[in-house]
Parts: structure tokens; C-alpha cells; sequence
């Protein structure tokens, strides 16, 4: 009976490690061209306890690495691999020396054939074939490369000629595909080798894990045309634009929430705000260098948003009288102003009934410091604030100052505000020269700079959206999506290099559309300080990897819509996830491929990022997954029930 073999060609020991340990198939190819590992990790992958069987192999060694590939292969057979795959094209005294190896410990013996140009005729493979069991092969894998027709009637022409079982045959290439079923349908060869993705084939025309999924394996499926624009660029951007003396157009906006908070603010700074479809064009009034910032009033509403109370506090500097911050909903509940002390240093004084809490009121004049140290662990929103109204600040005030940032949280934020000033002619030198092992990040300000409307800024759509999709994607589905920019100073960008990283069935095109389908996810650890809005994603990923992943860094999920590292716990483990946060502050999530959680009712403590990772999980559920308020997912993403039902093919009633 055939074996699915998964082919592995991977440097990485524990992702090997994991494979080998998690997942199964009947058995596991190890390639190890890549794999220069010590003794005892060979004695480690291949001795370990498991329940698949191991095969090693080294693919058409040269005499570059010939050395190297009779040395590891010896090393998988005294460790303990089932199969050894030794290539032909290895001078004979070296293959004699590692059958009798193999022999020797019990290892089942393959001679393998592999030609990467064409597949010769029927009678030279059928001479190569017997030639290698004559050596004392138990198996004889003979692999070409096919162009049309005939070259896969030749391969598997092969099979009437030799014992049932006992003969792998096929050939690579688009063209031949096809051979490698036939193979195993009509003719009974011992293995079918499959790739964990698209991007790890180990040859052309190799089939995938995906492949082999049973339909009700994959709910998920489809495209998602238009990913929200990132209320984080966004945010920054329409500010910038109301601190302008001009008119700037972003393209590309979608209305959320917060987006929508930012643009009342804007209007607040006496902006004129227009739509045209999906483009805003805001014209701004501001002449800060020589009036200071000049407000409709004494009172800046910022609805829920944090990013947007935070930013506006040390701006509110630049007024020339006391501005009362206030918001609304869970806001009203969020530490906004960690920072009292800091923004003291340069002349603001922060008054609040509740110490920290909205409404709060700044008052007293934005001045330099020349030299401010600043301890991030509270994150990076208000000191993006200081970024903008530092650089800002009127001449008459202005003195060279250094913002030197200590144990920095957050620190990709910053990058983002730097880059979207910098769409508007601000310019706030890094100076990594001035730092310690302690500092993260020291900036300069000089003398005072203006901003300048941008003719046209599309804003980048939302990788906090996107990481999630692509996580249901690896989970579930079949998932493409359009618009993404992969050089994006986003934080949650990493999502993707995470993927890869995971060795996910993930493909990016020319167009830079990414494609992302389930495959085999293995149990990771990571530190989400940088990245927090990707806890969701990292939960459904890692309820389908294989065995138990870690979340650290969950300190910056407190003080989110609601307590993040809480509720996420309470409320996937009412559905029926196994995750729990250990003494160590960590988060342990257990995972499985197969795993279908209980489903049942639960909550979204009114938290958008919470409601979507439940309404994502609802496909990986037994029941229905019941979300008490999934209309918070407007604060980021108004249409994700719909682009979800699309998604998992279902009409919203």
C-alpha cells in the first residue's frame, strides 16, 4: 500500500523537529542537502520518539559534497532512520560503505535516479533500474523530467517490468504531474511525496499538503478584493493634513470609526473635510509657526480611539490656551495619558478628575528640552504625538532637542509616524549614533518646520485585517488578498514574515497579491510587545499548529478596548480552545490540525479585535460560535461580517 511521504528541505532543526514529532503522515523525507547539524541533532530528529517513519536523503550530490552528503546520511542511519535514499550518481565505494550501514542497523535501502534535464528512453531506464537492484537496493526510485506525453509513458512504463512495491517511478515538471497519482493508483509505488506548501516544493510539479485535504477541511475560501484602510495611517495622515496650510487628497480611505473620530478632529482644527467617493480632500487653515495651533473651540472629541486622544495631547501644546480632551465608550475605561511627567518637562500640565483617564485637560506652552530621556514601556502613541508638535514648535520657542527613548514598546509605530510626517515634509532625524545599549530609538529637533499639504497620498490598507484573514487562510482556507503593500512600515506586517517563516502554503505574486492556504502549521513562541493587534491572528494560527505555542509580551495588551490578554482567554476557552496563561505571564495555546473547537455563546467585551478573531473561529467550530456584539468590528473594518460570510459562503440575513 502507498505512503504519503511529506518532503522536507528545510535547514531548520526545530521546524524539522516539529514536523517529525506532530504531524500524521506515514513518513517524513528528510532532505538534507541544507541541513549542516551536529552530531547530536541527528541523533535528536532521528531517534526521537514518533510515529512516523523517517527518511533520509541526499539528492544528486557532486563531488563538491560528496564528503558531506556520506557523512550526514551516515548519520541518520546510526541515528535511526527507516529509509535511506542514496543517489546514484555517488561513486560506487560510497554507496557500498552506506548500504552496509544501512544494512547493518536494519534502514531500508532506496537508489535513486534523478534527471533534472529530460527523461531518457525506456530501455535506458529500465538498464538503470536493474543495475541499482543488482547493487542490493530494496527500492529503486527513478525520477526525470517530463515535457509532453511521451515522457510519462515512458516513466511509468517502467512498472510491468519490476516487483510491485518495490519501484518508485515518476517524472517532474508540470507536464508530469499526472505521473506521480498514476503511479500510485495504477501501479502501486511504495510512496507519494508531498510538499508542506507551494513555496518548499522540493521539485516542480510536486503536490501539497493542500492537495490532500478533504473538502470540509477547507470552509474558507475566496478573495478579499478590498481590505480596509489602516486606521493608523490613516489617523496620522488626516491630522498632518489639518495641520497643513493647504489642501492634501488621500486616496484609497474607507470609513471606520476611528478614521471618522480623526476626521471630526480635523475639523475641529478648523479643516474643511470633502469626500469624493473614496478619496478625502482636506484643506487645512493652520499657520503654527506664527499663531500657534487655532481650534473651533476649547474641546477636542476623539470618539474611541486611544491613537487619537494621545496624539492630540501634545498638540494640544501648540494652542494658546487650555484644550479639554474627551472621548467616548470603552475609552472612557483606558489609561490614555501615561506620560504626565515626561510632558511636564516641556511646559504641559495634564489635569483629569481620574488621574490619567478622559476627559482631561492640557494646559500651559509646548517648549523644548534639550536633552529628554524617555522611558517607552507605556508605548509609543503620545511620543509619536511629541514627534509632530516638537517638530512643529514655533522658532521663538525652539531649542535643539534630543528625545532619547529607553525600553521602547510599540517601536514600529514610530516608524510609521516618522514615514507619514515625512509624506508632508517633516523630517525628524534618527540619530542611532547617540544610543546605548539601553536606547531604542534618540531623535533631533531644530528649528521649526511647517507642513505641507501632499497633492496626493493614497492611504495603505490594513495589515491588522489582513494578518487576521491570513491566519484563517493557514487555518482554513484558501484565501487571496488584493491591495497590500509588503514594504509597509506597519507593525503587523510581520504577519507575514511569520508565515514564512512557518514555512505556510503562502505565494506572493508579480502583482503583489498574496495567496495563502491551509498547510501544516507548527507550534511557535513570539513576543507580541511590538505587535499587539496581532493576537487574534496568532490565536486561530496557533489552535491549528501541532501541539502548544507561546504569546509573550502580553503586559501591552491591558490597557486595550478591553483587557486583551483576559478576555481573549475567557472567551476562547468558552467556545472550547485549550489556552490558559501560566505564572510566567505567558500565554500557552494547544494546538492541532484536526482540531474543531465546542462553539457556543460568547462575548466581545466590546472589543472590535476580540469580536473578529471569535467570528473567525466560528469555522473551526463544531457549533455555531454566538458573539453577543459583533458590530464593534466597525471601530476598524465596518464590512467584515460580510466579507467573512462571503468568505465561509454564507448570506447575512
Amino acid at each position: 500500500m502507498s505512503q504519503l511521504c511529506l518532503s522536507v528541505r528545510s535547514d531548520d532543526f526545530e521546524y524539522c523537529r516539529a514536523l517529525v514529532q506532530g504531524f500524521m503522515q506515514d513518513v517524513v523525507e528528510i532532505r538534507l542537502e541544507p541541513c549542516d547539524w551536529k552530531e547530536e541533532q541527528f541523533k535528536e530528529l532521528f531517534s526521537c520518539e514518533r510515529e512516523v517513519k523517517l527518511m533520509a536523503s541526499f539528492v544528486n550530490p557532486t563531488s563538491l559534497n560528496e564528503s558531506a552528503a556520506v557523512e550526514r546520511l551516515s548519520l541518520a542511519i546510526l541515528a535511526g532512520a527507516d529509509y535511506v535514499d542514496i543517489s546514484l550518481s555517488l561513486p560506487e565505494p560510497s554507496r557500498r560503505w552506506l548500504m552496509t550501514l544501512a544494512m547493518n542497523k536494519g534502514c531500508k535501502i532506496i537508489l535513486s535516479y534523478h534527471n533534472f534535464s529530460c527523461t531518457p528512453s525506456e530501455e535506458a531506464l529500465r538498464k538503470i533500474a536493474d543495475g541499482a537492484f543488482k547493487e542490493g537496493a530494496d527500492i529503486v526510485k527513478i525520477v526525470t523530467t517530463a515535457e509532453g506525453a511521451e515522457d510519462c509513458r515512458r516513466i511509468l512504463a517502467l512498472y510491468p517490468h519490476f516487483p510491485e512495491g518495490r519501484l518508485e517511478a515518476f517524472a517532474m515538471g508540470e507536464a508530469g504531474a499526472q505521473t506521480r497519482i498514476e503511479a500510485v493508483t495504477q501501479h502501486k509505488a511504495p510512496f507519494i511525496f508531498l510538499a508542506p506548501g507551494r513555496e518548499t516544493r522540493t521539485a516542480p510539479g510536486q503536490y501539497t499538503v493542500y492537495d490532500f485535504w478533504e473538502e470540509e477541511d477547507i470552509p474558507l475560501q475566496g478573495d478579499v478584493d478590498r481590505l480596509p484602510a489602516s486606521k493608523s495611517f490613516a489617523q496620522r495622515a488626516i491630522i498632518l493634513a489639518a495641520l497643513c496650510n493647504g489642501t492634501t487628497r488621500l486616496y484609497r480611505y474607507t470609513p471606520c470609526s476611528d478614521s471618522e473620530a480623526a476626521l471630526h478632529v480635523a475639523e475641529q482644527m478648523g479643516a474643511e473635510v470633502v469626500r469624493e467617493g473614496d478619496t478625502l480632500i482636506i484643506t487645512g487653515h493652520q499657520d503654527i509657526p506664527n499663531k500657534g495651533l487655532v481650534l473651533r473651540g476649547d474641546t477636542l472629541f476623539v470618539g474611541e480611539s486611544a491613537l487619537l486622544a494621545r496624539l492630540c495631547i501634545p498638540l494640544a501644546g501648540l494652542a494658546n490656551r487650555p484644550v479639554t480632551i474627551t472621548g467616548e465608550k470603552s475609552l472612557l475605561r483606558r489609561w490614555v495619558c501615561p506620560y504626565k511627567t515626561l510632558l511636564a518637562q516641556f511646559g504641559l500640565k495634564v489635569e483629569a478628575e481620574r488621574n490619567g483617564f478622559l476627559p482631561l485637560t492640557v494646559s500651559g506652552t509646548l517648549r523644548p528640552s534639550p536633552l529628554t530621556p524617555v522611558n517607552g514601556k507605556h508605548g509609543s502613541q503620545i511620543i509619536s504625538g511629541l514627534l509632530i508638535a516638537l517638530s512643529l514648535c514655533p522658532t521663538r520657542r525652539q531649542l535643539p532637542t534630543f528625545l532619547r527613548i529607553h525600553h521602547l514598546t510599540s517601536r514600529f509605530y514610530l516608524d510609521l509616524t516618522c514615514e507619514v510626517m515625512g509624506y508632508f515634509g517633516l523630517e525628524v532625524p534618527d540619530f542611532p549614533e547617540e544610543q546605548d545599549e539601553s536606547t531604542d530609538r534618540t531623535y533631533f529637533f531644530g528649528t521649526s518646520q511647517r507642513v505641507k499639504p501632499v497633492v496626493g497620498l493614497a492611504c495603505e490598507a490594513d495589515w491588522s485585517a489582513a494578518a487576521l484573514m491570513m491566519a484563517a487562510g493557514a487555518a482554513m482556507g484558501d484565501v487571496t488578498l488584493h491591495g497590500l503593500n509588503l514594504n509597509s512600515m506597519q507593525p503587523d506586517a510581520e504577519m507575514y514574515d511569520l508565515l514564512v517563516e512557518q514555512n505556510s502554503d503562502l505565494v506572493r505574486y508579480e502583482n503583489g497579491d498574496i495567496n495563502i492556504r491551509k498547510g501544516l502549521t507548527v507550534p511557535f513562541d513570539y513576543d507580541i510587545t511590538d505587535t499587539p493587534d496581532l493576537l487574534g491572528a496568532l490565536i486561530i494560527l496557533a489552535l491549528r499548529a501541532n501541539g502548544e505555542s507561546c504569546i509573550s509580551g502580553l503586559e501591552r495588551l491591558r490597557n486595550k478596548e478591553s483587557d486583551r490578554a483576559k478576555t481573549f482567554v475567557e472567551e476562547f476557552r468558552a467556545i472550547g480552545a485549550d489556552l490558559f496563561i501560566a505564572e510566567d505571564g505567558k500565554l500557552y495555546i494547544e494546538g492541532s490540525p484536526s482540531q474543531l473547537l465546542r462553539g457556543g455563546h460568547c462575548s466581545s467585551h466590546g472589543d472590535h479585535r476580540l469580536a473578529m478573531a471569535l467570528a473567525v473561529a466560528d469555522g473551526m467550530s463544531r457549533q455555531k460560535v454566538h458573539i453577543d456584539d459583533l458590530s464593534c468590528s466597525g471601530k476598524s473594518w465596518p464590512e467584515f461580517p460580510e466579507e467573512l460570510d462571503k468568505l465561509f459562503g454564507r448570506k447575512r440575513k
